[in-house]
């Protein structure tokens, strides 16, 4: 019986934050974004940015922080990175 081959990830798997950071660097970041991508480590970047915003903004909000500025602060922690 032949092994089925494992899916190998896609950035539609990425969760929401993951997402957003992927949209945002292949636009606003080429450089960034082409390297990873040529080093073949850009899932594995993009899922670590997603989970760890996931889990900030979880944490914020449970502290009380306000929906809309937990998320503009996971933004700017995780996507919308300097230049």
């Amino acid at each position: 019986m032949p092994e089925n081959p494992q899916k190998q990830p896609t950035l539609a798997d990425l969760n929401p934050w993951g997402q957003k950071a992927e949209r945002h660097w292949k636009k606003h970041r080429p450089q960034t974004y082409k390297g990873l991508k040529a080093d073949g480590a850009l899932f594995e970047v993009l899922e670590g940015v997603g989970e760890a915003a996931e889990l900030m903004y979880s944490q914020l909000v449970e502290k009380g922080v306000p929906e809309v500025q937990a998320n503009e602060i996971v933004m700017s922690e995780f996507i919308l990175l300097p230049d």
